[in-house]
C-alpha cells in the first residue's frame, strides 16, 4: 500500500486529529497515523524535527507530493484544515 500522506498526531484524544482523520477517510485518501508521544524518548527527535519546522499544533500533516491550496503550493500543514484536504484528494 503506498501512502500519499502522514499524519502525525499527540494522541487518539485529539479533536482536530479526529476530524482530519475522518475527513481523509470519508475522502479515501491513503495516508499513515503516527502517534507521536511527548514523554517517550524514541520520539524525541521526529517531535524536533517538527518543531525546527515551525510545525507545533497537533494534527500535523506531511504530503508525498504538493498541494496547492489557495493558489499556493504545500507538502505540510498543522490543524484541521479542510481545502488541503480536499487538494490532496483532487492531486492523488
Amino acid at each position: 500500500m503506498t501512502y500519499i500522506a502522514t499524519m502525525y498526531s499527540k494522541s487518539r484524544g485529539c479533536h482536530q486529529c479526529r476530524l482530519t482523520e475522518r475527513k481523509m477517510a470519508e475522502l479515501q485518501i491513503l495516508h499513515k497515523i503516527e502517534i507521536i508521544h511527548i514523554d517517550q524518548p524514541e520520539n524525541e527527535h521526529i517531535l524536533q524535527e517538527l518543531k525546527e519546522e515551525g510545525l507545533m499544533q497537533a494534527p500535523i500533516i506531511k504530503t508525498k507530493k504538493p498541494v496547492t491550496v489557495h493558489g499556493k503550493p504545500i507538502t505540510q500543514w498543522q490543524g484541521l484544515v479542510p481545502d488541503a484536504i480536499k487538494a490532496l484528494k483532487e492531486n492523488a
